[in-house]
């Protein structure tokens, strides 16, 4: 018998998926748990069209993320330490900082999306890696100059 599945079911297969169950497995066990139904015309048309839909969204997302790359790369942001005497930083620039300067160019991320390993305590130009959905990993740049 013919299946669809409508979650992940352990050695048997990925959500959206057909399949081929025996039909005491499908109806004894698949079918009472809601973990699939019977592969029907009207169902596998269904699925075709969810499934196109998803697919259609996920470019969708994709595009927009693309542009959102390239604003990143071209973007540079500044940030200003104070300077002791000798030369010495006050303070840093932390993933928080970061995320406040990117909001006031209108862009808003988590603080996930950060990576930064360790706050900046240095002067000059850094690139900051923001990690995005879809694999993307656009390096913004951040100019630290003093106060």
């Amino acid at each position: 018998m013919q299946i669809i599945l409508l979650q992940d079911v352990p050695k048997v297969g990925k959500r959206g998926e057909v399949k081929n169950a025996s039909d005491g497995f499908a109806r004894n066990f698949l079918f009472p748990r809601k973990f699939a139904v019977a592969a029907t015309p009207g169902a596998l048309n269904a699925l075709a069209q969810v499934q196109k839909t998803a697919q259609h969204k996920t470019e969708k997302e994709k595009a927009g993320a693309k542009e959102l790359v390239e604003k990143l790369r071209r973007l540079t942001l500044q940030a200003k330490l104070k300077l002791g005497i000798d030369g010495s930083v006050f303070g840093s620039v932390s993933a928080a900082k970061i995320l406040s300067l990117l909001k006031e160019q209108g862009i808003a991320f988590e603080k996930s999306a950060i990576a930064l390993e360790h706050p900046i305590k240095t002067l000059g130009e850094h690139k900051i890696k923001v990690k995005l959905d879809h694999g993307f990993e656009p390096e913004v740049t951040l100019k630290v100059e003093k106060e």
